[in-house]
């Protein structure tokens, strides 16, 4: 058998199931077919999710500081969401059940001015008469300019700079 099973189809097909508390992971075996009318054949291993791995998940996300975790498709959790309403429990909540108001409009007022464009880089000039946009630099087709601030970046190793139209590059696949 190849595929997937929501969690609830886990649930549902009974089996044995073990957590690993070394691994933090959850498995799941029938040594006969699942209690889903034959649907989980005997000998059917499945490694999977549960409460306690998911908490384990969170928590690592958490002891390393990152901004969150990912669930692939929460259509596989259980009709009341067991898992996802834990993962939100986990990170702190669900948050509020209203949006907050938005802020008030400032009046508008005058913009101040913005700092001068700086001239391009030295030497190349490719911006002088030119419509702001990006131009490849004559001379070197892994580089590129930003007119009029005449940044240059560089494309990706093994695609050159081409130009599509007046302003407009792409990095393409070196010939």
């Amino acid at each position: 058998m190849c595929g997937l099973y929501m969690y609830s189809e886990i649930l549902a097909a009974g089996g044995e199931h073990f957590y690993d508390e070394k691994t933090q992971s959850s498995i799941a075996f029938f040594p006969t077919a699942g209690q889903d009318g034959g649907y989980t054949a005997a000998g059917t291993w499945i490694s999977y999710n549960e409460p306690r791995s998911v908490s384990a998940i969170v928590d690592y996300a958490k002891a390393i500081g990152v901004r969150g975790v990912f669930a692939f498709d929460s259509s596989q959790d259980t009709r009341n969401y067991t898992l996802m309403n834990l993962i939100a429990d986990d990170l702190g909540g669900h948050g509020s059940a209203t949006p907050p108001a938005p802020a008030p409009p400032t009046p508008p007022g005058p913009s101040p001015p913005g700092p001068p464009s700086p001239p391009g880089p030295p030497g190349h000039g490719v911006c002088a008469g030119k419509a702001a946009g990006m131009y490849c630099v004559p001379g070197d087709n892994h580089s590129f300019v930003y007119c009029p601030q005449g940044a240059q970046e560089s494309c990706a190793a093994r695609t050159c700079c081409k130009s599509t139209g007046a302003g407009q590059i792409v990095c393409d696949w070196c010939k």
